[in-house]
Formats: C-alpha cells, structure tokens, sequence
C-alpha cells in the first residue's frame, strides 16, 4: 500500500468520524434523558447504601417483654417518648375533678318569693278574720277553726286552701291567733331569706339545706319557734332550685381540664426501666411506642422514616451542589461514581471504628474528605466532609442518644477538621502537604474535644485521651490517602498533581523522544506551556494540567516530525512537493496519531482530550486556500469540511487555552522582529479569530476571562523559539488571513 493511498484511507476514517460527531449530536435528546436515568439510578443507590448504614446502626435493639417481667438490663429512650398509660390517668384524675357546672335560672327566685308572699298573705288574710270575728263576738283569747261560727270558718278554709294545715294544726292555730302585722313581719323575713338563697344560687340537692338555713335565721331574729317552724314550711312549699345541671358547659370544662394537663414523657436518655425491676403496663406501652419490642416485628416507623428522610435530604444536597456549582462532572461517570465510592468507603470506617472509640472514628469522615479534595474538588470535600459528619455522628453516638451533646462535638470536630484539611492541602496535591493536612486535621480535632471537655466539666483522663485519638484519626487518614492514591488514579483514571508531575517528567519515554526526534516541536511546546500556564493561574483553572497538556499535545508529531516546519531545521519542506491534499491529511493525522501515543503510553484521559481538542475544528487555512486556488483555476470547488480538523472543539478552560496559546505562540513568531503594539494586535486577533470560528462556544470561558488571558499571554511572550513560516502582507483576504495567523503556521 503506497502512501497515497494510506493517506486516503486516513482521510476517509477522519470524514467518517466527523460525520458521526454530527449524528451524535442529533441523539443529543436521548443521551440526556439516558444521563437523567444514570443520575437517578446513581442518586438512588446513594440513598440505599446509607440508609442501610444508618438504619443498621441507629435502629436501637428489640426486647422481647411484657408487664410483669422482671427488666434483666436498663433501658434508656432514644428520642423524646410520651407516657400514653401515666397521661391518661393524669387526664382522667383532672376530669374527674372538676365539679359539675350549673346555670341559674333567673325566673325561679321570683316565682318563689311570689308564691311565698302569697301564702304568707292568705295566713294574713285568715289572721285579719279571726280579728274580725273576735271584735264582733267580744273575744279576746285563743281561738280555733272549730270555735267559730260556719260562715268565718268556712270563709277561713277557702283563705287557707293549702293541704299543709291538716298536718300542722298547731301551725294553724298560730295564723288564727297572731296579727296581721306580725304575720306580715314574718312574710318579709321570710322573702328576705329566700331571695338571698337564690342569689346565692340553690342546687336540687341544696333545697333542704337552704330550708333549714331560713328557719334558723328566723330563730336568731326573734321569732318564736312556731313562726320559725312557719317560715321553714313555707319555704319548704315553695322554695326551688334555681341553679341547674349544664351538661354541655361540665363536659367543656372538663375537656379544658384534661387538655391543660402536660403528657408524661421520658426524655432522651432518661431511664425507661431499670434492671431487675418489675415492668409495669406503662412502661411496657413506652417501649411499644419507641419500637423496642420484638413484638409482631414492628419496629420505630418515625424513626426509620426520619433517618431516610435525613438521607436523602443529605444526598439531594450533594446533587444540587453538583448541579450547580460542579456542573463538569455531571459528564464525567467516572467521577460521579468515584464520589459515591469514597461516601461509601468513608462510611464504612465510620461504621468499624466508632466500635473501638467515637474520636478515632472521625477517621473515616477525614478520609472520605480528604480524598475528594486530592482526587475531585477542593469545595466539593469541605460539603462531603460535613454530610459525613453528620451521618456517621448519628451512627457514633447510637440510637439511644441521637442529637445529643456527644454528637455535637463529633459533628462540629469533623465539619471543622474536613475544612483545615481543606484550607491546608490548598489543591497542591502533594506528598507533603497530604501529609501537613492529616496533622492539621487531628490538631483541630483535638481541640474541638479539649473544649467540649472544658465545656462539661469533664475528666481530664478522658479528654486527653479524646484529643489524643482525634489526633491519631487525622495522621490516619492522611497516611490512607497518601498509601491508596495510586489506587484511586488507576482505577478511576483520575489526574491528581502528584500523577501530573510524574508524567511531566523529561525522563518520560514520549517527552524524550521529542527531545530527540522533535526538538522544535518540544521548543514549541515549552513555550506553549509557559503561556498557558500563566493564563490558567490568572483566571484560576487548572495551571498544572495545562502545562502537562502542553507537554503532549503535539506528541502525534513524532509520527511525522518533518512534516512540521518547527522541525526541519533549514531542511527542504515537504509541502512544497505535496498537493494540498495530501499535506492536509499529514496534517490532520497528527492529532489522531498524538491521541493513539498517549493511549498506548497510558497518558491520562483527561490529557488524551486535550490532545484531541487542543485544535478544536479549526479550519486549516494555509492548506485550505492553497486548495481552493487550484480548484478555481480548473473550475472545480473544495470542500472546507475537509480541511478542518476533526475536533471536538475544546470543552474545558484548560484545553481552549492551549489552543489559543498554541495559535498565539506560532502566530507570534511568525513575525518578523515584531513591535510590542503589533504583537499585541496579533494575539488579539488570533483570539478573536477563535472567537468568530466558533471554537470557543464549549469552554466556558467569559469575556473578562479572555481579556485576563490576552493580558496574561503578552505578559509572558518574551522572545521567539523556533522559525515559522511567515506570509506576506495582503497575500490572502482579511478572513483568510486572520485563519491563517492562527492555525496555518504551524505547520
């Protein structure tokens, strides 16, 4: 196969993919509803995995007991519990006591003080025709109903209907032989005392008593016994009760009273039973309520229910904090999974050591954020770090002291440690400061014991030895993530800086031999570094991985290195004897040749990218209007699609700086003993090329960041490192031209 050949199969596979670029792009649609799935499935996992942890660890024991039994061990609450069996006795002694509630009747009192005057005036009535008969028929003693004449005694009898006068005759004698006026005395006392009964108020069952108080009054204001005994009957007669049962005001008023009672609970921690004591029905009833029975396998459903909705609470937060602040790694499942696996891990530890002590298991919380800050994002550990604290704190402190003062301080020592870890490791991902960060994190730790400790009064034996072991977590967790990192990177393909350095190193089998075999393709891509390097610092990306991804990005040039003018060192270029054709497919192999090198070289993935997208679908525009002269001379047209390189466009900040540091730096010298206004104008233009060809629509880079760049590449631009192709002024169309000053040159 001649190399012509070859070079057409090339292009085709190139044509091919980039085809199948654009129908992706077209089941753009399913891919995100297929990515929302996977999120879901992932998010949904996370929730089960912890939820077990926590409900395998925070779920108090069953008991299998019931009233009568003797208690073999103590039993304290876990949470907050009422004492239904002691609150409804409570409740039913506060009903029971209120007393019943009456209203009054203000009609009675003066039917009563009426028909008492009414009697009294009939008794008068018979006194006055006794008087009467006695003036006419000259008597002056005692009479009775039988000493007068018919006519009186008849007219008497109908004065005194009432029946009371056959079972009282000495009664009746009294009416007969008293005045008028005494008897009319006796009425007003009579009525007096009545109606200061009634205001009173006089139940059913006070009517009696109310009966006797008026003869007594009576007796104590002088009246003799008969007429006390007269005023007695009479109220006797008539007297009423005028304050009645009110059913519906006694049941509200007892309802007030049972509500107003407190309901007996146990506090967390208090003491539900007592070992070797004999458990009543209320107890029994609160272990029920807490789930602490084995009974028919229920368990605490507000407590199982509260620690899921604590969890997905937990989780959620993490989505969200994803979604908008670490947005890059909803594309990348690797690192998402990668999350979920040191959560998982983290908690697993959590889970063992709190088994030996509660401080060494800040542990496994150290861990879980120490390793996200190292292998995915600084901010990212210090949220990780916090739901960590608060999950394994519940696991540590144990079902029967949930949120208690215990589990502050766990939580509080390992927010605060998580984020000194943090503050020192500072994203320098070295051995160093891992290490310098394990210490930070267990001197925080300590601390934070040493004053609960001073707080509560504690034992200074167990606060030492408290702030100790935190100590020894925070040199644990350092000394694992130092001893597992290469484990991480391998499996997750993540790019730590310690991974960085290491392939940065010059002894690097593809760094030596561009040394060797391309040393203007090496110049050109130390100087690319430096440029983007301080770019990266300026704006705050990723310095470290561009300067590594410069390194590389034109490794595929090894395949062909005199292809390229950097490297021909006053030898003859090539071009001149190829058609534009055929050094457009050199061209554009350099890239698919630089991805296969660092696959077989095992280069990062995330360096593989960068290879890959560092020209984006630039168009090739030195090879491009050289083609189309020679098409336009015999009547032919190109296609421009073919001149561009397969992309992607660059899809982070790291890798679109590099492009457009490897424009500018070719660009750059390209000129021929350049002004510093004119370099500045080319750098500009080179951008704003990019700018108008669409390149940079993927990356996320904003205006201000582009000034900040520009600025950032003029400041380093210094001097020139190898010879480029320059073309005259004015030898191509503005449009052309500004393409070619960005792309064309390095070749």
């Amino acid at each position: 196969m001649d190399v012509k050949e070859k070079n057409g199969k090339q292009a085709r596979r190139l044509r091919w993919k980039a085809g199948a670029g654009r129908k992706r792009k077209k089941l753009r649609a399913p891919l995100q509803w297929k990515r929302i799935w996977w999120w879901a499935l992932l998010l949904l996992s996370m929730v089960v995995v912890l939820g077990g942890f926590m409900l395998g660890t925070v779920v108090p024991k069953r008991y299998d007991f019931k009233a009568g039994d003797v208690a073999t061990q103590s039993i304290s609450a876990p949470r907050d519990v009422e004492d239904t069996v002691t609150t409804q006795l409570w409740r039913q002694n506060a009903r029971d006591g209120v007393a019943e509630v009456y209203k009054r009747d203000e009609s009675v009192a003066t039917r009563v003080i009426t028909n008492i005057g009414s009697f009294f005036l009939r008794c008068r009535m018979a006194a006055e025709e006794v008087t009467l008969w006695k003036k006419n028929n000259g008597e002056t003693g005692p009479v009775n109903l039988s000493s007068l004449d018919a006519e009186t005694s008849d007219s008497i009898a109908k004065t005194l209907y009432d029946n009371l006068w056959q079972d009282e005759p000495d009664l009746l004698q009294l009416v007969l032989n008293s005045t008028p006026e005494r008897i009319g005395q006796l009425s007003t006392k009579v009525q007096a005392q009545a109606q200061a009964e009634l205001d009173n108020g006089v139940t059913q069952s006070q009517v009696s008593d109310a009966c006797r108080g008026i003869f007594t009054e009576l007796s104590m204001l002088g009246f003799e016994l008969l007429e006390a005994r007269l005023g007695y009957v009479a109220a006797q007669q008539y007297l009423t009760a005028n304050r009645m049962p009110d059913p519906e005001s006694t049941e509200l008023a007892r309802k007030k009273a049972e509500e107003s009672v407190q309901p007996a609970m146990f506090r967390m921690g208090q003491r539900i039973v007592t070992e070797g004591e004999v458990m009543s029905q209320a107890q029994i009833e609160v272990l029920r309520t807490l789930g602490l029975l084995s009974e028919n396998g229920k368990g605490d459903w507000r407590l199982d229910t509260g620690l899921l909705l604590l969890v997905v609470m937990v989780v959620g937060m993490i989505a969200l904090y994803i979604a908008y602040f670490e947005k890059d790694m909803l594309s990348s499942p690797s690192q998402c999974v990668l999350l979920c696996v040191i959560i998982t891990l983290a908690m697993a530890l959590s889970f063992l050591l709190m088994r030996v002590s509660t401080p060494l298991a800040l542990s496994g919380v150290l861990i879980g954020a120490l390793l996200v800050a190292c292998l995915l994002h600084s901010r990212m550990a210090i949220i990780v770090g916090g739901m960590l604290s608060i999950l394994s704190g519940l696991m540590a402190t144990g079902a029967d002291s949930l949120f208690n003062a215990d589990m502050m301080v766990y939580v509080a020592a390992g927010l605060l440690s998580s984020m000194m870890g943090v503050y020192v490791l500072n994203k320098q991902v070295q051995r160093h400061k891992v290490f310098e960060s394990g210490i930070g994190m267990g001197v925080v730790g300590s601390l934070i014991y040493v004053a609960a400790g001073l707080m509560t009064a504690g034992v200074w034996q167990d606060i030492l030895i408290d702030a100790l072991t935190a100590l020894g977590a925070g040199l644990i967790s350092a000394a694992f993530a130092l001893g597992t990192l290469t484990v991480w990177e391998a499996v997750f393909d993540v790019v730590t800086p310690m991974k960085l350095m290491d392939i940065a190193n010059p002894d690097r089998p593809l760094l030596k031999r561009l040394v060797s075999e391309a040393p203007g393709t090496y110049s050109h891509s130390i100087a690319v570094a430096n440029l983007a390097e301080r770019a990266c610092e300026v704006i705050g990306a990723n310095a470290l991985l561009v300067r590594v991804g410069a390194y590389y990005h034109d490794v595929g040039k090894l395949r062909r290195p005199i292809f390229f003018v950097e490297n021909l060192l006053g030898r003859e270029n090539p071009h001149d004897r190829l058609t534009p054709d055929i050094s457009r497919q050199v061209i554009l192999m350099h890239v698919t040749d630089g991805v296969a090198l660092a696959q077989k070289n095992r280069l990062p993935k995330v360096i593989q990218d960068i290879i890959q997208q560092h020209h984006g679908t630039t168009l090739i525009s030195y090879f491009y209007y050289k083609a189309k002269k020679q098409a336009e001379a015999k009547g032919e047209t190109v296609d421009e699609n073919l001149y561009r390189y397969p992309g992607p466009r660059p899809q982070t900040k790291e890798a679109a700086i590099l492009m457009l540091a490897d424009s500018v730096e070719a660009a750059v010298k390209a000129m021929n003993n350049p002004a510093r206004e004119q370099v500045e104008e080319r750098v500009r233009a080179v951008i704003r090329a990019k700018m108008e060809d669409n390149q940079l629509v993927d990356c996320h880079l904003t205006l201000r960041e582009l000034e900040q760049i520009t600025v950032a590449f003029m400041g380093t631009l210094r001097g020139f490192y190898h010879e480029r192709i320059a073309y005259p002024a004015g030898s191509l169309p503005a449009e052309e031209e500004r393409l070619e000053e960005g792309e064309a040159a390095s070749t």
